[in-house]
């Protein structure tokens, strides 16, 4: 019999099938049911799996990955694959279909004549990029040109990347967006991110500015390795790290205030392991 399917919290995933997938949280009318996972194609629903309080119960979010590997956007996918490589492990479903149409799908908004710089865009394009690379797979060469094309867009005289302005954040996207390339494609960054750089520690988000940030250093240190910059305050980065720590052991974002979250102990284990990569 099929499962009285009851509570619907989160919302649908729609996969490349085109049927939409997901979840309740109970599926026997509060009788002791422990939720589903269901399909609805056309006028028909079938359900996918039943939980059973062994392994797994009562979901209230969404799913995070259709069978045919697509995720609901690249930044879930960012998420997901991130966490997964950090823990050693690898998806359920091969997502590199999913990550080639996303990244063509931005390369072909950011082609269009009424397209306006955002950086968004470059935000998708870097990650999409980066995690393919992730998955020791590369663009085509002809997507590759089109991603040179569409990064250079965002080139700005003062030797970042940005829409108005060079940033931190979008020199980051623009770097990741070029991972495939020779370093010479990213003139002008070297001495750019220097001036980012803070003999107190940390970055800044733009020269003018003054570090506060956790993803700032995270993302400074993984631009000046990808420049093969040496970053000048390495014990002093450390320190200011240190300084984000909170007493459960989690990290803040920022040196004034924050909770502890698992994207702040992301970005502050990685900063780490990018100082380590200078040590000797």
């Amino acid at each position: 019999a099929q499962p009285a399917a009851l509570h619907p919290y989160a919302p649908l995933l729609q996969a490349s099938d085109g049927a939409f997938y997901g979840t309740t949280n109970d599926s026997d009318g509060g009788q002791g049911g422990y939720g589903t996972v269901f399909k609805i194609k056309g006028c028909g629903i079938s359900f996918i799996h039943v939980f059973d309080n062994v392994h797994g119960a009562s979901p209230i979010g969404a799913l995070l990955q259709g069978s045919d590997g697509a995720f609901q956007s690249i930044y879930s996918a960012d998420y997901v694959l991130r966490g997964l490589d950090l823990l050693g492990m690898t998806p359920l479903f091969d997502p590199d279909g999913f990550l080639h149409s996303q990244l063509k799908g931005t390369l072909n908004i950011v082609s269009q004549p009424y397209y306006e710089l955002g950086t968004s865009f470059l935000q998708s394009l870097g990650r999409a990029v980066a995690l393919l690379a992730l998955r020791h797979k590369e663009p085509s060469p002809a997507v590759k040109t089109e991603v040179v094309k569409a990064v250079r867009q965002y080139k700005r005289p003062e030797g970042g990347f940005g829409a108005d302005h060079a940033s931190v954040y979008s020199t980051y996207n623009a770097v990741q967006a070029l991972s495939f390339c020779p370093v010479d494609c990213l003139a002008g960054v070297s001495q750019w991110i220097r001036r980012c750089e803070w003999k107190t520690g940390g970055f800044s988000q733009t020269p003018v500015n003054t570090p506060n940030y956790l993803d700032e250093i995270h993302r400074g240190l993984s631009i000046m390795r990808a420049v093969n910059e040496r970053p000048r305050y390495q014990h002093e980065t450390a320190q200011f790290i240190g300084q984000l720590q909170n007493a459960n052991s989690g990290f803040r974002r920022a040196v004034d205030s924050g909770i502890s979250s698992l994207e702040n102990a992301y970005y502050a284990l990685k900063a780490l392991i990018e100082l380590s990569y200078w040590k000797g």
